[in-house]
């Protein structure tokens, strides 16, 4: 079978471009894939060690131009197409075509709160899940009182979009249950749970002798810390850490950030002027990370989302978690709470730092087994397509 995996711009390193390359170097394993995008960053192509060649990229002057050049490559192919960015574009460019697609669905809509779908006639009537959490509700409120009637004609446009592209889809692929009752009362359409395994780099050196392979400085971190990981954007919730450790800072371990984006400036500063026990590294290595995962006491993660790939990897070098989640917890999940690996908290500094504290008095040093791997996930996929 041929595939063609279209992601609209390879930009950032992120969880779903992580995603993306481990979804499509499995699948290439057995099958013909190609990726197609209107624009991608080399060295964030390179991060993930993929072949640059094997990218196909879609120039165009505009956005309209891509899409209309992007229609003809498909309209003249047999491919099997896989979106897992650009819907509205992937959708525009089918309209009138045999040309059908699966989707891939990274984030529910129902926390997406810094995406402006919320405001549109579709999605407004499910403004109370959102609201759940005191900072989406804040940022909602704030971000409201900005829009003009132009705003809401544009946002209400792509909300159409956005919903005629899950609509049309032959398949829709999701990470978790409650991304699938979600894609149900909205869009009522069924979609299958496909969640994200742990990468196969991480399955292959999570038992690396780090006392004989020298990873940069990192050597100088000794237990006990506490590590954060990921993209440092404002969805991360990285204000209740800082809050956190304004407040506690002396009584808690040192925090790891580990993680690049727009917020590291912001973040860095508020250290520095707090003077904070908190140790900023940047973006690292797949290896550094597996190094700091595995010898930190705690991993933390306090963002809105359903799935979250850190907490896995970090489950699975046996690393405990405490992880701020606001939904509902996922079945799969309830092992690891009766094991007392993972924790979750509610957006409130004081029950974290007594979470934090009440966990480091837990002695523990198990692992977790993989039985859920690249390859189960692309013959499931197969499977189902």
């Amino acid at each position: 079978m041929r595939f063609v995996v279209f992601y609209k711009d390879i930009l950032q390193v992120g969880g779903a471009e992580r995603y993306l390359f481990d979804f499509v170097n499995t699948l290439s394993s057995k099958h013909d894939v190609e990726i197609l995008c209107f624009s991608f960053n080399e060295a964030t192509v390179s991060f993930f060690n993929y072949d640059i060649t094997k990218i196909k990229c879609i120039g165009g002057s505009n956005r309209f131009s891509k899409i209309l050049k992007l229609r003809s490559y498909l309209i003249h192919r047999s491919v099997n197409l896989i979106c897992q960015s650009g819907f509205n574009e992937c959708f525009l460019a089918t309209i009138g075509t045999n040309v059908g697609y699966s989707l891939f669905l990274h984030h529910p809509h129902f926390n997406s709160f810094y995406s402006d779908d919320i405001f549109s006639f579709i999605y407004k009537k499910h403004k109370k899940y959102i609201l759940l959490d005191d900072f989406a509700n804040l940022h909602i409120s704030r971000r409201e009182k900005k829009l003009n009637i132009t705003d809401f004609i544009r946002i209400n446009f792509i909300a159409i979009l956005q919903f005629l592209s899950i609509k049309k889809a032959n398949k829709v692929f999701v990470l978790t249950g409650y991304a699938k009752f979600e894609k149900r009362l909205i869009f009522n359409k069924d979609s299958i749970i496909l969640p994200a395994p742990v990468s196969k780099y991480f399955l292959d050196n999570m038992g690396v002798d780090f006392h004989t392979n020298s990873i940069n400085n990192f050597s100088e971190f000794q237990n006990p810390y506490l590590l954060f990981s990921g993209r440092l954007i404002k969805e991360k919730r990285i204000d209740l850490l800082l809050d956190l450790y304004l407040k506690y800072g002396t009584l808690l371990p040192r925090l790891i950030i580990a993680g690049d984006g727009p917020e590291y400036n912001s973040i860095k500063r508020s250290i520095i002027e707090h003077n904070l026990n908190i140790v900023m590294l940047g973006r690292v290595s797949d290896l550094e990370m597996i190094f700091l995962m595995k010898n930190a006491s705690l991993f933390i993660t306090l963002e809105w989302a359903d799935f979250n790939l850190t907490v896995y990897e970090a489950l699975t070098l046996g690393t405990r978690v405490i992880f701020g989640m606001f939904y509902n917890v996922e079945f799969h999940d309830f092992k690891y709470i009766q094991e007392k690996k993972l924790f979750y908290v509610r957006a409130n500094i004081e029950e974290i730092f007594c979470t934090i504290n009440n966990v480091l008095k837990i002695s523990d040093s198990s692992d977790f087994d993989i039985k859920y791997t690249w390859n189960d996930a692309i013959n499931l996929f197969l499977n189902k397509i």
